[in-house]
């Protein structure tokens, strides 16, 4: 007996070292779920890869891709699942007799180095929408998409590919973008300023394609100006404002149609951050960005001529309006609870006196008779 148990312990510490210890070409990694299940003498399995297209090799035979769904016999089982530029992933589980079980199985992708330099250096890097760093990077195989963009520049955006153990080297060099007004919008259309929250002020909401500030003006039917609001310089592509329905003098106006008059003005290039200095005839021009490229790199055009600042067209404002309507008539409010009495002794709804002991009788209210109430009924009881 004991000469037996000697080369069973023997097999079994080397089954432990072998499922251990993968080949080092091979990564990834694998969950298991199990639960009990009737499939008396074989077990219900269900494998699934986080990569479309890859291959799943049992026992060393191919059994689909992506994803499997059988039954096995109970036991020892290998599991070997490839794709295309990704690492093998190898593993060992075990199955028994009514049970079924869910296997996941995440493969590592091949990756290759990227390296990344971007004018202005504060400019916002992406890759497939995922933020990067400047400088060097490791990257998936594959085609990626490279995004760089800054407030007050245009974004550029660059198709690129990675390939196994090699290096890429891009530059990108932003150009300053004209100060442009887009998605203005003004909501909601009708206003209360007696009523809180959104339904009590016009929100007033757009974005702009770089530095500037601006002004908000109210006209009335009349077109004379009771409001006028400063706004503060513009440091990201999204603003808005608000107007609480009241004048300069801080009353609240009249019902009536009133118009929202937003005027914007560009800021000039600053020289720290938002672009190089300009070049003048006592002043070299700036060189441009060198890199050593080397062969694998894709092939970039040089950046373009830069925008000049000072052009006439730049500085001109932009103009945006749109019309508000205040009416007092608009409430919005509680009205309360109608009848709310615990006990047997009174109901709101005579219809619903089967759910006693408890009811509640609720309203909203916009205006004259616009509105809608609800009607909420308890019962205590064992079941509830």
């Amino acid at each position: 007996m004991k000469n037996l148990r000697t080369p069973a312990l023997f097999l079994l510490l080397a089954c432990t070292v072998f499922m251990a210890w993968p080949d080092e070409s091979e990564k990834g990694s694998q969950s298991m779920a199990a639960e009990a299940a009737q499939c008396p003498g074989m077990a219900i399995v269900a494998i699934r890869t986080d990569v479309n297209g890859s291959y799943i090799i049992v026992d060393g035979v191919y059994f689909g891709m992506t994803s499997w769904n059988g039954q096995l016999r109970p036991g020892m089982h290998s599991v070997l699942v490839t794709a295309e530029d990704h690492y093998p992933a190898h593993f060992y589980f075990t199955l028994q007799e009514n049970m079924k079980y869910v296997i996941s199985i995440h493969l590592d992708p091949h990756t290759g180095l990227l390296s990344v330099m971007v004018y202005p250096e504060d400019a916002e890097l992406t890759i497939d929408g995922r933020r990067i760093q400047r400088g060097l990077q490791e990257v998936p195989v594959g085609k990626h998409s490279l995004v760089a963009r800054k407030f007050g520049f245009e974004e550029q955006s660059l198709k690129i590919y990675i390939a196994r153990n090699k290096t890429s080297y891009i530059q990108m060099q932003l150009k300053p973008s004209r100060f442009e007004l887009e998605h203005f919008k003004i909501s909601p259309s009708v206003v209360n300023p007696e009523n809180k929250g959104a339904y009590g002020r016009a929100h007033i909401a757009f974005s702009v394609t770089g530095p500037g500030f601006g002004s908000l003006e109210v006209k009335d039917e009349e077109s004379k100006t009771i409001r006028s609001l400063k706004l503060d310089e513009f440091s990201t592509w999204s603003q808005d404002c608000f107007w609480d329905g009241k004048d300069d003098s801080g009353r609240q106006v009249q019902d009536g149609t009133y118009e929202l008059l937003l005027t914007l003005w560009p800021l000039r290039m600053k020289q720290d951050g938002l672009a190089p200095p300009m070049s003048s005839p006592s002043t070299p021009a700036m060189p441009p960005i060198e890199l050593p490229v080397p062969p694998i790199a894709p092939h970039l055009p040089m950046p373009q001529a830069m925008p000049d600042p000072l052009d006439e067209s730049y500085s001109r404002p932009l103009k945006a309006a749109g019309k508000v309507r205040i009416d007092s008539g608009l409430r919005l409010f509680p009205a309360g609870a109608v009848a709310a009495r615990p006990g047997l002794q009174y109901c709101a709804d005579p219809k619903v006196r089967e759910l006693l002991p408890f009811s509640i009788d609720f309203q909203v209210f916009f205006g004259s008779g616009f509105g809608a109430a609800t009607d909420i009924s308890f019962k205590a009881g064992k079941d509830t």
